[in-house]
């Protein structure tokens, strides 16, 4: 089966240890085959949106 998918992201660093970032991201997939009366499936399609930060490890001093 056939996915089609685009993306954006961003990923501005803050600090050396510290970066936020969003994600946007579409999808569509192709449907197959006819319902009971010979009409065509309509495609799935979604769309996810997401956003947060992130921390690169824990400076532990021992």
């Amino acid at each position: 089966m056939k996915q089609l998918f685009s993306q954006i992201r961003t990923y501005p660093l803050l600090s050396n240890n510290l970066a936020v970032y969003a994600l946007y991201d579409q999808s569509f997939i192709p449907q197959s085959g006819v319902d009971a009366i010979g009409q065509r499936f309509d495609p799935q399609r979604g769309n996810s949106l997401e956003a947060g930060a992130k921390k690169n490890g824990f400076n532990i001093n021992s």
